[in-house]
């Protein structure tokens, strides 16, 4: 047997076509998509074999990207040279050399094997994975825990480092005065932006969105997240209203409706109010009053609203005869009138004939 080394002196790949060297044993980064950093590998640097013996290449990979179907190919000399191994035919042919991958790919294991081996196989392989690439997924946005008015609110955004020495941007749509610290979570591979703001009741139902920016090649490419904040504060603004508004009848019904903004929504309150007693109406936004009260010479009672700790600003409301009442005295007055006035008549024209 003639013993020949199987691999020889190293030659240079051309840039940007992502090939794993077998020359080399040290996990060298190579990028696939311009600057996205996806795969190394761990090779030996020369192996050597028996002429008509077989041999046994161990390989590793390591990847950035979740591959679900992971294909390697070999190739000869070149690396746009012979194709002398495709992952997808588990034993192909080149010059009968027979090659097969007996590691399991999905575990990042490239181990090849090599039979049949004689002197016309002697070269450089190349090794290099074939998959398709997808765009980064969204990052991840998320609100911790409740966040209180005046209180420190924290929202963090998260991105796969696609490449430790070129980690993406990521952007805020809005930064609500607050502070920006962006890190690589150790021991994982993301890139963290953690918004610290202070809790404003007019950033309640803001949306604000992170955006993940990355280079391929010359272009930027982005992908964004939204999210809506939600921010915990004691009620604003709390009215009391009456419909109909103007002049209340007697026996009319009136629907007062309290107004207020909070988070989260509290409960109502309504109270009447008359000289010094004080008396619950009832705990719905809207309260309907079946039978106004008063009296004829336009008495009010002030009625008010209660939400959390706010309390609205008194409402009267004040009752009026019905407008039938008063045409019936009207009309009563009016007949009376007019049968005085007709007895009067009558007995002047009584007069003026016995004259």
């Amino acid at each position: 047997m003639v013993e020949g080394p199987l691999i020889h002196k190293e030659k240079r790949a051309k840039r940007g076509q992502g090939l794993l060297k077998l020359l080399h044993s040290l996990a060298t980064c190579f990028s696939f998509l311009g600057s996205l950093c996806l795969f190394s590998a761990n090779l030996p640097s020369e192996v050597k074999a028996l002429n008509g013996s077989c041999l046994l290449i161990p390989c590793t990979f390591n990847s950035t990207v979740l591959i679900s179907q992971p294909v390697v190919v070999w190739r000869i000399n070149e690396s746009s040279g012979v194709e002398v191994f495709n992952g997808s035919q588990p034993l192909a042919n080149w010059r009968n050399l027979s090659i097969s991958v007996i590691g399991v790919l999905t575990q990042r294991n490239c181990t090849m094997f090599m039979a049949n081996i004689t002197f016309q196989h002697q070269g450089l392989f190349y090794l290099r994975p074939k998959v398709n690439v997808d765009f980064p997924d969204r990052p991840t946005l998320t609100q911790w825990n409740t966040i209180r008015e005046n209180s420190t609110g924290i929202l963090t955004c998260k991105a796969p480092l696609m490449c430790s020495y070129q980690p993406p941007t990521l952007m805020w749509s809005n930064t609500l005065n607050g502070t920006l610290h962006q890190y690589v979570e150790p021991g994982t591979k993301s890139v963290i932006s953690n918004l610290s703001f202070t809790a404003l009741y007019v950033y309640d139902e803001m949306n604000v969105t992170c955006t993940l920016q990355y280079l391929v090649g010359a272009d930027n490419r982005s992908a964004g997240q939204s999210l809506t904040l939600s921010v915990h504060y004691h009620p604003r603004g709390t009215t009391a209203s009456i419909n109909p508004s103007g002049k209340i009848l007697l026996a009319m019904s009136v629907t007062l409706t309290c107004t207020s903004r909070a988070n989260p929504a509290s409960n109502y309150t309504w109270y009447k109010v008359n000289g010094t007693t004080v008396s619950t109406l009832g705990s719905e936004q809207n309260l309907t009053l079946l039978d106004a009260w008063g009296s004829s010479c336009g008495g009010c009672s002030n009625v008010l609203c209660q939400r959390g700790l706010l309390t609205s600003a008194p409402s009267c409301v004040s009752a009026a005869p019905a407008p039938y009442i008063i045409i019936g005295i009207e009309a009563i007055l009016i007949a009376a009138l007019t049968s005085i006035l007709v007895y009067t008549l009558t007995r002047w024209e009584l007069k003026i004939s016995m004259i």
